[in-house]
């Protein structure tokens, strides 16, 4: 399966994304150039999402989830 995917939903499964973004984000904002502004606001909105022990329905932890996901894929297919 599509490793980045799995490993991102398993990490939100256990509430570890915040840690997670924590360590990944200063790797990733010198490739995202100038669109980490979206990157950074699209985990934000996962961590608001998923933390404090929320429990969102379906639809707001997919359209999180995918709006993390779509620029993280865009800057990886370049």
């Amino acid at each position: 399966g599509d490793w980045s995917s799995d490993v991102c939903s398993s990490d939100l499964a256990m509430g570890g994304f915040q840690s997670l973004w924590e360590k990944a984000g200063p790797v990733i904002q010198p490739l995202a150039g100038d669109k980490w502004g979206a990157i950074d606001s699209a985990a934000k909105t996962v961590i608001s999402t998923f933390g404090s022990g929320a429990k969102p329905d379906a639809a707001a932890a997919g359209s999180a989830i995918t709006g993390l996901m779509g620029p993280l894929k865009a800057l990886a297919g370049k």
